[in-house]
């Protein structure tokens, strides 16, 4: 296993709806939220951090950031995000590269 094949995640899944659905559902922001239990304060602009909260009941105190990449719209959503604090007694910044 190559040393690039180790930093990221790749997922496919085919969904039965519409290419522009599921680009609004990953895009905007407030949708991603709903899936998965964050919620956002800012959108997804190409170049710049997002920043929220984690939703998920017993994690609210998980810090969301990410780093939009690439926004192609209906083609690509690049994001990247350091480590989360899941122990808030762990200061998980030196990690990021943000």
């Amino acid at each position: 296993m190559s040393a690039q094949s180790q930093d990221r995640i790749v997922q496919v899944v085919e969904l039965a709806a519409p290419p522009s659905r599921v680009w609004r559902a990953i895009s905007d922001h407030e949708e991603f939220g709903t899936w998965f239990q964050v919620r956002l304060d800012n959108p997804f602009r190409e170049g710049e951090v997002t920043r929220g909260h984690v939703t998920y009941p017993g994690h609210e105190h998980v810090e969301w950031e990410s780093l939009t990449e690439r926004l192609t719209p209906e083609e690509l959503f690049v994001f990247s995000w350091p480590p989360s604090a899941v122990d808030a007694e762990t200061d998980y910044a030196a990690n990021a590269k943000m």
